[in-house]
């Protein structure tokens, strides 16, 4: 799910870009959506389930923990649980820098408040650019890890 999530938002910003590049070419008729939005929030979502099947790889928390609101869509705390601790990851393990970190626990806080999904504000949001990069590297950094799970009895 987060590659697809990770697919979905490179289509929409993708889809952005083009339209920006063809209204800075002069073209005045083309119409502007709040599309970047639903971009920002699908790289967000790729990072919260990348993190999450990093976790449960290692076993660091539980599904339910996982479900749990003090997990949830706290990225910052999902950060947390897959990087302190007894078999945690390193940040580079996790497809992260120290800069990325900062970025994600910067924008935590809005998205686990579902700020970007219904967009009640922030009125800024973060560079899609730089959303793109992070989630992109996370999920690569992840995918073989992912790979490795089983796969949830239903």
């Amino acid at each position: 799910m987060a590659e697809a999530n990770l697919d979905a938002a490179n289509t929409c910003y993708s889809d952005c870009q083009r339209r920006d590049q063809e209204f800075a070419s002069g073209n005045r008729n083309v119409e502007g959506t709040f599309q970047v939005i639903p971009a920002v929030f699908l790289y967000f979502r790729a990072v919260e389930l990348a993190l999450k099947a990093a976790i449960r790889e290692r076993n660091l928390a539980t599904p339910d923990q996982i479900r749990f609101r003090s997990l949830g869509h706290n990225l910052e705390a999902l950060i947390k649980r897959a990087t302190v601790g007894t078999g945690a990851f390193t940040l580079a393990e996790m497809g992260m820098d120290q800069t990325a970190k900062d970025f994600l626990e910067r924008w935590s806080d809005e998205y686990g408040s579902k700020s970007f999904e219904y967009h009640f504000g922030p009125w800024d949001i973060p560079e899609p650019a730089d959303c793109q990069r992070i989630a992109t590297s996370i999920v690569e950094a992840i995918r073989p890890i992912a790979k490795a799970l089983n796969p949830p009895e239903l």
